[in-house]
């Protein structure tokens, strides 16, 4: 039997290096094997650098010369025991197979997998073929939202709960205006800790009805709580009168616990603060010094256990409020998984994150081999990387791929690292790896591995990080233990809860590499410590040390590619990117080139501003802050000169004395192109594609558009709706070729590394807190509400003292995980050059990372390889360890491609083959086509109007769309009312007709389409709109119809030929 080898690969311990090793070793011993092996990781990244890693080695090996030194093939020699000889003749021969069997090279994302596997279960699961593939959960999910909101008028029920849900927000004091709110709540659905708690998709249990019954036996419990701190507060103070006390007898006097008896017995609101909850166990709280000793038995025997149910009912009603915060939002759920459902089906999509869940199902009901037997493949071995990502519905399908290769003798491998896990709120869950892998698989032998080495970073960084992530978990399990020992209503008191943390960086300390070189010795840590002053705070002088460090770095020889700026978020990466920019202003010879998450969002560029204003101009001209924005632009951007810029500032002066003329000729068919093609006319017509430095984020839009094109029709108005929503999220992708500082994330950077680190804003908080509004799915299980399976309740210090206060110390620990995973994560990433900025900590509270540090100052690290206590190297507000390396090297800056270029073709002479738009009706040449497109839009008009009042609300939404403007909107509600007013009956909501319009009649393998067929009582008019001129082939089009609904049982059928403008009307019988 084949062991499960499980690798512990701490940061830089060339994890990629090992996992090619074990893949080229089962090919060695098997030739066929890459035909069998899943390799498996998390980002495409990943899998192109394996691949890239196991070709080239397999290149090297088979050029191998007898005699030299390869340290490759000392390790495959132990490994498979062939010889030097043997395994350069076979690696030549395997590099030519897999290169001519290419698509059998199965190292990819677990998400391809599993999308390989549900393309071949397609029917089975109820997918359309020929699905979608989609990963924007948002766009889905707002669209969505939009679609329930259309259809409120058909459900009074899900109309009043969502007034009332507006109802609740008031009652909070949050905004009214629930969309944005749906939206977040709606991100649920696709959590699997929302999903876990409904596995089938079943969410009957949140049904309105079970609701509303529920939300009456919520009623009743906050009631008798009310009643029960009532009767508590009473008895108390009866038993103290017997004895001849009041609650001001005791410690504290007014303030003592027994006052809340009084606030209890009168129905005041109580509160148990820190001090007060420690009268629940403590009679020092209660006592006043030299009290005798048949009050303290009193105290102790009658009024601590009416105190400690005064906590609980408290504790009760607690829970009640907590749940009633968000109690409506449950109604909502099931709708907008319905509305969710019902437009992926519309659309033919398939979310990508539902793959998992459906994958779970597909392997759970079938034999593994028959599963991959339908996918074409036959995947024996197993080879995991990045395993701390893995989510629980991925572990529940990897864990049956993993047993039934071992089952089967072969070959498996996984690896991950605790520390790195940063992404939970991707699904990932480190617990998997950290405490149920090897469990889960003790019926096979395993076998587990920790590569110690770092062959990273230089000396100077591996003996700090040593020694700061062998100290600060320790510091964190006491602080866990601390507040797991105030938690009073936690049922279960664990011996070591912060025991986790502990074993997750017990393999923290690396070794250093063997031999040494000057490549790997030394490197430099400087942390600044600041002083927050009322002048400058910390912020700014975080961000005025930058330019600093970038100067001091670049002295000793290292290129502004090779170092990266840390940052947590987009907001903090803005503040960098200006403070570079402010700095090289002020530094006539200085150059800080950099590239930011934020200066490659396409939402940041001027062009493409220009391009979303000038479409918001075509639908909304009366919009005073889009007709700023848009002149502003055209300003920046030198397409209109000789202007004063304040006066574009004036309201008055409307963008159409400044947009080019052709603007104002072309407006209506700009209306009506597709969104590419009113894409491309706006970039030629504003010059856009001469401007070099926009093109890549011109040509970025182009795609965005064309990517939203194929997956659903997008006229104006939607396009500018999505933007406003999600338009921030889509940049251009940088080479990381490029020589220029980079800005990023720490999610972002992890998996890469810089040869200079620089984390300017290193004071983020240790753990979860509740300022982010994060919801937390609880389970009802053990308390009084199990009504409902799990509940969604507000993180805060608030589920301290409620039934749900287990759920909330297990986020608070996961939450001190996350955090110190950060912290980890963004100080391995450095190979030679670490700086961080962190805020002096001016009090006893560990409340930040910063905080977290300081406490590790004094302290002295037990394992080796580390550094004396890091206070030894402060002086004057700065911890500096080690010193700068000196870089010689040449210019190796390579010659950078540029895009020069965009060529644009004129409207109208775009190919035969369009996308959806209404274009094709447009006739450049003549009139005839503006005949066609008016006479298209009538129809489409009167095609929406069963009624006189039909008129207004159609020509809002048409507005509303951008496909006409206000003058319009005017000119053709004068126009068709006037042509109603020709036949007035057929529009009078009084007359009883019942309307059909643009209806299809199918007979004898055609299919026909009336204008508008009226039916009352025993007679039926069929009316067709004809608006241009009259020809015979008309009367014979109408005279079809009659015949058709003649055969079809109505016998008084009337026609009628309407040509409205030419005020003419034939009738036909």
């Amino acid at each position: 039997m084949s062991p499960l080898h499980v690798y512990r690969a701490s940061a830089g311990s060339g994890k990629t290096h090992e996992l090619s090793l074990r893949y080229l070793e089962q090919l060695l011993l098997n030739p066929q094997a890459y035909r069998h092996i899943l390799a498996i990781t998390f980002t495409n990244k990943a899998a192109g650098e394996m691949k890239q890693r196991v070709l080239s080695q397999l290149h090297d090996l088979s050029a191998w010369i007898p005699g030299t030194e390869s340290g490759t093939m000392k390790k495959l020699e132990e490994l498979t025991g062939q010889k030097p000889e043997e395994i350069a003749r076979a690696s030549a021969g395997l590099l030519q197979a897999i290169l001519n069997d290419y698509g059998a090279f199965s190292v990819g994302t677990i998400d391809r997998f599993f999308q390989s596997v549900i393309r071949a279960f397609v029917r089975e699961i109820g997918i359309q073929p020929g699905y979608n593939l989609e990963m924007d959960n948002d766009r889905v999910l707002d669209l969505a939202i939009e679609g329930m909101f259309r259809k409120l008028d058909q459900d009074s029920e899900l109309e009043n709960w969502l007034v009332r849900f507006a109802e609740e927000k008031l009652e909070w004091s949050q905004n009214w205006n629930f969309r944005h709110e749906l939206a977040a709540l709606g991100r649920q659905l696709f959590q699997e800790s929302f999903q876990m708690r409904f596995p089938d998709g079943n969410m009957s249990s949140l049904s309105r009805a079970h609701l509303r019954a529920f939300g009456e036996k919520l009623k009743r419990i906050r009631e008798e709580g009310v009643k029960e701190m009532g009767r508590i507060g009473r008895e108390a103070l009866s038993r103290m009168t017997e004895e001849g006390l009041e609650p001001t007898s005791f410690k504290g006097a007014s303030k003592s616990p027994a006052s809340l008896f009084q606030d209890a017995a009168e129905g005041r609101e109580i509160g148990f603060t820190s001090s007060r909850k420690e009268g629940l166990f403590s009679e020092d709280k209660w006592l006043k010094k030299g009290a005798d000793a048949s009050i303290q038995a009193f105290c102790r025997d009658k009024l601590m256990p009416l105190y400690r149910d005064l906590y609980d009912a408290q504790v009760l009603l607690n829970s009640t409020g907590l749940i009633r915060k968000h109690f409506y939002s449950l109604g909502i759920l099931e709708d907008l998984q319905r509305a969710i459902q019902e437009y992926t089906k519309e659309k033919n999509l398939f979310l990508l994150s539902d793959a998992s869940r459906f994958l779970k199902g597909i392997i759970g009901s079938n034999q593994l081999p028959f599963v991959f037997e339908r996918t074409g493949n036959r995947y024996t071995r197993l080879m995991l990387d990045e395993f701390q990502d893995t989510s629980r519905f991925q572990y529940e399908n990897l864990k049956a791929l993993l047993d039934n290769a071992l089952a089967a003798g072969e070959f498996s491998l996984v690896v991950g690292d605790l520390k790195q896990s940063i992404f939970r709120w991707r699904n990932s869950d480190w617990k998997i790896l950290g405490k149920e892998l090897l469990p889960d698989f003790r019926h096979q032998e395993r076998h587990s591995h920790t590569l110690e080495r770092n062959y990273r970073s230089r000396e100077m960084l591996v003996r700090f990080n040593n020694t700061v992530f062998q100290l600060a978990p320790r510091r964190l399990a006491l602080k866990i233990a601390e507040e797991a020992a105030d938690l009073i209503q936690s049922p279960k008191k664990k011996q070591n809860p912060g025991r986790s943390i502990l074993l997750a960086y017990a393999d923290a300390v690396q070794q250093l590499r063997p031999g040494r070189n000057e490549d790997y010795e030394g490197g430099l840590v400087h942390i600044d410590l600041i002083e927050e002053e009322e002048e400058q705070t910390f912020t700014e002088q975080a961000l005025s040390r930058i330019p600093e460090w970038v100067d001091e770095v670049m002295s000793c020889g290292v290129l502004p590619g090779e170092i990266a700026i840390l940052v947590r978020d987009r907001k903090e990466g803005s503040l960098v990117a200006r403070s570079l920019l402010e700095a090289e202003a002020k530094k006539p010879n200085a150059a800080y080139p950099f590239i930011s998450n934020q200066s490659l969002l396409l939402a940041a560029n001027d062009a493409v501003c220009l391009l979303v204003a000038g479409m918001a101009y075509l639908q909304r001209p009366g919009d005073r802050l889009n007709n700023a924005r848009l002149k502003n632009l055209l300003f920046s951007l030198e397409c209109i000169r000789d202007v004063d810029q304040e006066s574009l500032l004036d309201a008055d002066n409307e963008p159409a004395r400044f947009l080019p003329e052709e603007f104002g000729k072309l407006k209506a068919e700009y209306r009506q192109l597709p969104l590419y093609e009113l894409s491309e006319s706006l970039i030629q017509l504003f010059s856009l594609h001469q401007r070099t430095q926009d093109l890549p984020y011109l040509q970025a839009f182009l795609d965005l558009i064309l990517d939203l094109g194929r997956r659903d029709h997008y006229t104006i108005h939607r396009f500018l709706h999505y933007w406003e929503q999600h338009g921030t999220s889509h940049s251009i992708v940088a080479g990381e070729e490029a020589d220029a500082i980079r800005i990023l994330t720490i999610h972002k950077a992890k998996g890469l590394e810089f040869e200079a680190l620089l984390l300017p804003f290193c004071n983020w908080e240790i753990s979860t807190t509740g300022q982010k509004s994060n919801l937390l799915w609880c389970s009802t299980e053990g308390t009084p509400f199990t009504g409902l399976p799990c509940l969604p309740l507000a993180y805060g210090d608030a589920l301290k003292d409620s039934k749900f206060a287990e759920d909330y110390f297990r986020e608070r620990v996961q939450g001190y995980m996350d955090n110190l995973n950060l912290l980890y994560v963004a100080f391995t990433r450095a190979r030679s050059l670490l700086y961080a900025a962190m805020p002096r900590r001016n009090s006893n509270e560990l409340k930040s990372v910063a905080d977290l540090f300081q406490e590790l100052l004094q302290e002295v690290p037990e394992r080796g390889p580390s550094l004396d206590p890091l206070s030894n190297y402060q002086e004057e507000g700065k911890i500096r360890i080690g010193g700068l390396p000196v870089y010689s090297r040449g210019n190796t800056r390579q010659e950078e491609a540029h895009i020069n270029s965009h060529p644009l073709r004129p409207v109208h002479q775009l190919p035969a083959i369009r996308l959806r738009s209404d274009a094709y009706f447009m006739d450049p040449s003549g009139d005839e086509g503006r005949e066609q497109a008016y006479g298209s839009m009538m129809h489409q008009l009167f095609a929406a109007i069963d009624v006189r009042e039909d008129l207004e609300p159609v020509l809002d939404r048409y507005y509303q769309q951008g496909l006409i403007d206000k003058d319009e909107w005017n000119e053709l509600y004068a126009r068709i009312s006037e042509m109603m007013d020709e036949k007035p009956e057929w529009f009078d909501r009084q007359s009883g007709w019942q309307v059909y319009t643009e209806r299809t009649i199918v007979a004898g393998g055609s299919s026909y389409r009336p204008d508008r067929v009226m039916i009352a009582a025993d007679r039926l008019v069929v009316v067709d709109y004809k608006f241009g001129k009259e020809k015979a082939a008309h009367e014979a089009q109408l005279r079809q119809y009659i015949h058709l609904l003649k055969s079809m049982g109505h016998s008084h059928v009337q026609g009628c030929l309407w040509y409205p403008g030419l005020h003419k009307i034939e009738e036909l019988s």
